[in-house]
């Protein structure tokens, strides 16, 4: 609000009888500078003291104008010793206020002066002082000060010891600055505020510049503030009163008022009626009987009422008004006829009068172009019908935008197409959401089906899948809501919604044991029916491929296919494989805790491997013939009891492998891993991850043609090999039986094929022989014979010799080759031989004979086949 300026004042010093002493005087004015940087109201005297000071006295000079709450003066606990000086004599002191923004250095002369500053609060100059805008040094002082600066005005004024006259200080006060346009804002504000000083209604809307600012807070700027198609005027309800001017009775102006969108004018305040009487104009009523209002007392004699409803808590009746006379139940505005012009007099209904007054538009909020928040700006809903003051015009629950935007329904029918139905309870796109949940709740398009595009209807997405329908890839992972598979059973949340009919939050819709997927895509049976044939055997125990194997078992337990009775082709029956009594091995590789490890194996239809006696696990480990690196889990627990340890299945273990210093029972170390590179076991916690795990699989895989992964199909093993389809290599011999058949033609049932004394695996292996021929290089000597002998058996140019030792008695040994017939011969002088035997047969070895020597005899014996 405006603040009175202050006019004058006048203060009379009267001189000191006591010449040590002094008198002092000091006020402050101001003008407030307001948070925006406009300028503020002139204040008056903010502070102010005066009387006899002491020698000696601390001066503290204050500012209540300071910006900081805190801060009790221009210069926060600064002060000044006054002592008195002699006459003529001053001294000069300055302050610094807090804030250079807000305050300017002020310089204070003390002596037998009046030393005035006025300084610029807000543009400091150099070096810190505030701009100094003038000096005046009188006494007395009378003067005025250029208006066009703000700041403050600092008076000190001091009387020396020698004062003796009296000091008169007269102060006109700050010179009013004039207000052209008389709109309540002086030029200057106008300036600041951008209005024009000239007009008092610079953007014509029918309000003072001052009002708009201080008043309604509306823009002076602009005739629409809120851009909402309506005047700021009109907004705030000043327009919304006019004189009808013809012949009517009360019942048909009332008709009249009410045909024209409006009624009789109602009046709850005398602001109202005040409102009403600058709206239809000075002197309307002057030349005509009466006019009349929306008041009447029809229903209950005495009990007035406004035709709106509106409570009746204002009146201006004339004196010995209302008076019933003549049953009047209708009231009018007295006019110019009348000696009590513009109060209210109660009227017969049959009575005619020249005028009504008609109240037509609706108040609004001309700061807001939407006042209700409906989505409509005002103009629109005036230009509507619809009330701007309410965001629900028909009260069906849909607000007047999302009507006119989103549902398509007529904002002033609560039931548009009047079927019986709210308009906010309908679902025109059959997405199973009505409007009302659809507009207010999610945000959805109630006349689009599938808001998002992602191929599921809203309500599937709200009621089902818990996804957002305003978006198309709800978790943002890259994946359509439509694409996902929510219950995980092979089918899109779009093909089970659209094609299926089935619960896509729900694996298995018809609780057969069958997944929706599996029935769908193997088994071919209805997911929406446990008993798909209706022959009283549930779709999870029917054998559709008739290899004695349920469908459920075939798909959860073994992993085949329900529709063929031979899953992977090899002629063997899917049941016959999985009764084949055996185990089998294989290590799984891969980052996994111990019951990752158990799923993992369930998922390949068997089992975390149980090795129930020594010799089992002693084949283990001499059939694994591969280099693993890493800690491999066994099924292999203590977890029931501490200290006892079990194999998976229940079986107590009755043999041990550990390692040196295991078990140590640990903190929750109740399962067992296989170290590697020892074959030895040691506990550990289920959580541990170790490097894969040992997989049991009992039974020939019906998924797999070769289970034992030999090179051999199970079904060729068992019928063409009698080899062990379960065993990669039935004659442990150290070759698997694939490659004994397939490569190497030896026979997988036999340790030494070709029975030489060298076993397949060493003769493929360590020396390349033919593991089915004693004599691989066909030089006539046994492989195991040249072996032994230090020559290559698989070289025809590496044999041996015959050599001879002499002893008492000669013994000649030779090399003799198979099927060959040998003889032996002597000589004295190696000119003539002498047959000793004849006839020897070779025999792939050596042949060794005895013959007596005599000492000085020379005896040359030699071996060779017979000619």
């Amino acid at each position: 609000m405006k603040t009175q300026k202050l006019v004058s004042f006048l203060i009379l010093f009267l001189p000191s009888l006591l010449g040590a002493q002094s008198f002092a005087v000091y006020f402050e004015y101001g003008r407030i500078i307001q948070a925006d940087g406009s300028n503020g109201d002139y204040g008056g005297p903010i502070n102010g003291f005066y009387g006899i000071v002491p020698s000696g006295t601390l001066f503290e000079f204050t500012d209540p104008l300071g910006p900081f709450p805190d801060d009790p003066g221009l210069v926060q606990l600064q002060s000044v010793s006054w002592n008195p000086l002699v006459d003529g004599a001053s001294a000069g002191i300055s302050y610094m206020t807090p804030n250079l923004e807000l305050g300017a250095l002020i310089n204070i002369n003390v002596g037998e002066k009046v030393v005035i500053l006025f300084t610029d609060a807000v543009t400091p100059a150099a070096l810190g002082l505030g701009n100094q805008i003038c000096v005046m040094e009188s006494a007395p002082f009378l003067s005025t000060f250029d208006n066009r600066y703000i700041g403050h005005v600092d008076l000190q004024i001091l009387l020396g010891i020698g004062g003796a006259e009296t000091v008169q200080l007269i102060f006109n006060g700050f010179p009013p600055i004039p207000d052209t346009d008389g709109d309540g804002l002086d030029d200057e504000e106008e300036t600041n505020y951008g209005t024009d000083p000239n007009d008092p209604d610079t953007d014509g809307d029918g309000l003072n510049d001052f009002d708009e600012l201080f008043l309604y807070e509306t823009n002076p700027l602009l005739a629409d503030s809120d851009g909402d198609g309506i005047d700021d005027r009109t907004e705030l309800g000043l327009n919304r009163f006019n004189l009808i001017v013809g012949s009517f009775t009360w019942g048909q102006a009332k008709v009249d008022a009410e045909a024209n969108d409006g009624h009789l004018a109602t009046f709850t305040s005398q602001g109202e009626w005040d409102i009403a009487m600058e709206s239809i104009g000075a002197g309307a009523l002057d030349s005509i009987s009466g006019a009349w209002i929306g008041a009447n007392d029809i229903d209950t004699e005495g009990n007035w009422t406004w035709v709106t409803g509106e409570p009746f808590t204002f009146e201006l009746w004339a004196l010995g008004q209302p008076d019933d006379f003549n049953n009047s139940d209708v009231a009018e505005v007295s006019g110019g006829f009348g000696a009590s012009i513009g109060e209210w007099f109660d009227t017969g209904l049959t009575v005619t009068r020249e005028a009504y007054i008609i109240e037509s538009a609706v108040l609004t909020d001309p700061t807001l172009s939407d006042s209700d928040d409906d989505g409509l700006d005002d103009g629109v809903e005036i230009a509507l019908g619809t009330d701007p003051n309410d965001a629900d015009t028909d009260d069906d629950g849909l607000a007047d935008g999302d009507e006119q935007t989103k549902s398509l329904t007529n904002p002033l029918l609560a039931d548009s197409d009047n079927n019986g139905t709210a308009d906010s309870d309908e679902d025109f796109d059959g997405d199973g959401l009505t409007t009302g949940v659809e507009v207010n709740t999610y945000g959805t398009d109630p006349r689009l089906k599938d808001t998002d595009g992602d191929q599921i209807g809203d309500g599937d997405e709200v009621n089902l899948l818990l996804t957002d329908p305003t978006l198309q890839d709800s978790d943002d992972d890259g994946t359509l809501d439509g694409l996902e598979d929510f219950d995980g059973d092979g089918l899109t949340n779009l093909d089970e919604l659209s094609t299926h009919l089935t619960d896509p939050t729900l694996a298995d819709t018809d609780g057969d044991f069958l997944t929706d997927g599996q029935e769908i895509n193997q088994t071919l049976t209805n997911p929406l029916l446990e008993d798909s044939d209706e022959n009283g055997t549930n779709d999870n125990l029917e054998d559709l491929d008739g290899d004695n194997l349920s469908n459920f078992d075939e798909l959860n337990l073994y992993r085949t296919n329900p529709a063929l009775a031979d899953t992977d082709g090899d002629s063997l029956a899917d049941d016959f494989e999985v009764s084949y009594n055996d185990s089998l091995f294989y290590v799984i590789e891969g980052a996994l805790t111990y019951s990752q490890a158990e799923a993992d194996a369930n998922i390949r239809g068997g089992r975390v491997a149980s090795f129930l006696d020594g010799s089992e696990y002693t084949d283990f480990v001499l059939q694994l013939r591969q280099v693993v690196s890493g800690n491999f889990w066994i099924s292999l627990t203590d977890s029931v009891t501490e200290g006892s340890w079990i194999w998976g299945d229940g079986t107590a273990l009755n043999y041990n492998r550990w390692y040196s210093g295991q078990p140590d029972g640990g903190m929750f170390e109740s399962n067992v891993v296989i170290l590697s590179d020892t074959a030895s076991w040691a506990d550990s916690n289920s959580e541990f991850v170790a490097d894969g795990y040992i997989f049991e699989f009992v039974g020939l895989n019906p998924n797999e043609s070769d289970t034992d992964g030999d090179g051999l199909e199970d079904a060729e093993e068992l019928n063409t090999h009698s080899t062990d389809p379960l065993g990669w290599d039935s004659d442990q011999d150290g070759l698997s039986d694939g490659d004994e058949v397939n490569i190497h033609g030896s026979d997988p049932l036999l340790i030494d094929t070709d029975e030489d004394g060298l076993d397949d695996y060493t003769e493929v292996v360590v020396y390349a022989s033919n593991p089915n021929s004693q004599d691989s290089d066909g030089d006539g000597f046994l492989d195991k014979f040249e072996v032994e002998s230090g020559f290559d058996p698989t070289s025809d140019t590496s044999v041996p010799g015959a050599f001879a030792e002499i002893y008492p008695a000669v013994e000649f040994t030779f090399n003799a080759v198979l099927g060959v017939t040998y003889q032996i011969e002597k000589s004295t002088d190696l000119n003539t031989w002498t047959v000793l035997e004849a006839g020897i047969p070779g025999n792939g070895s050596s042949i060794s004979r005895f013959y007596q020597s005599r000492t000085g005899d020379k005896q040359f014996y030699r071996a060779g086949p017979e000619e």
